[in-house]
C-alpha cells in the first residue's frame, strides 16, 4: 500500500490536469498514470538514441566524403545551360575590377566550350563527347584538315563570345575588404543565329580547294553548333 501511495504522489499532477472529474484519484488510477508516464519516457529515450545514432552515421559519411563546397547562384545557372552560359569569379579591392575579371573569366570559359564544340563537330562531321577537347593533337589535325590555323578559329570564337550579356551578378565582401564577385553570362543572340554566323565565318576561312571535300561536314556544322548551344543539364 505504501508503494502505491508513492505512485499516487508521482502522478498526482498528471491526473489533476487530465482528469475532468473533481474526485480525488485512487491508488489504482495513480498507478496507471505512472505506468503511462514510464512508457512515454521509454519511447522518448528510444527516439533520442535513434537520433544520436543517425547523427553519428551522418558524421561518418561526412568524414569520408568531405565538406560540400557551396555554389553561388551564378555557377548553378551556368550549369543549367552549359552550352549558352558560363560563370566567372573575380576578386579585387575595386568592385568594378572584380566584376570585369569575373566577366573575362566567364567569356574565356564560354570560348573554350565553343572551341570544343567546333572541333568535335568538324572532326568527323558529328558532335562528339567533350573528352576530345583536351587532346591538342586531335585539335591540330582538325585545323590542318580544314586548311585553317588555330589562331584564326580562336579569333573567330573570341569575337562571338563578346556578344554576351551578364544575366546575374553576386557580390560579396571578404574579411580583408576585398570584393568577391560572381557573374553568369549568356549569348545575347538565339542559338540558330549564332550557329549560322559561326558556320559561315568558318567556311570563309577554308580554302576553296578544301570546301568540296568538307561539304558534308560544313553542311552539318550549323545543326551541330545549334544543338551544342541548346544543351541543358538534366539533374
Amino acid at each position: 500500500m505504501k508503494k502505491l501511495s508513492t505512485f499516487s504522489a508521482l502522478a498526482l499532477a498528471f491526473l489533476m490536469t487530465s482528469c475532468k472529474s473533481t474526485q480525488a484519484p485512487t491508488d489504482f488510477q495513480a498507478f496507471m498514470a505512472y505506468q503511462q508516464m514510464m512508457q512515454q519516457n521509454q519511447q522518448q529515450n528510444m527516439q533520442n538514441q535513434q537520433q544520436s545514432t543517425n547523427q553519428k552515421n551522418q558524421s561518418l559519411i561526412d568524414n569520408e566524403m568531405g565538406v560540400e563546397l557551396k555554389q553561388d547562384i551564378c555557377e548553378i545557372m551556368a550549369e543549367e545551360q552549359p552550352g549558352r552560359r558560363a560563370s566567372g569569379n573575380g576578386q579585387h579591392f575595386r568592385l568594378a575590377n572584380a566584376k570585369n575579371i569575373a566577366a573575362l573569366q566567364a567569356r574565356a570559359e564560354l570560348a573554350a566550350s565553343m572551341n570544343t564544340l567546333i572541333i568535335n563537330s568538324l572532326r568527323d562531321g558529328a558532335a562528339q563527347d567533350e573528352q576530345y577537347a583536351a587532346n591538342d593533337s586531335i585539335a591540330q589535325k582538325v585545323y590542318d584538315g580544314l586548311g585553317v590555323s588555330e589562331q584564326d578559329i580562336k579569333a573567330l570564337i573570341n569575337g562571338v563570345v563578346q556578344n554576351t550579356v551578364i544575366i546575374k551578378t553576386s557580390k560579396y565582401i571578404k574579411p580583408n575588404k576585398q570584393y568577391n564577385v560572381y557573374v553568369c553570362i549568356e549569348y545575347s543572340d538565339e542559338p540558330a543565329k549564332i550557329a549560322a554566323k559561326i558556320s559561315s565565318q568558318i567556311e570563309q576561312l577554308i580554302p576553296d580547294n578544301k570546301k568540296k571535300e568538307l561539304k558534308e561536314r560544313l553542311d552539318q556544322l550549323p545543326t551541330n553548333i545549334q544543338n551544342g548551344i541548346n544543351k541543358t543539364t538534366k539533374y
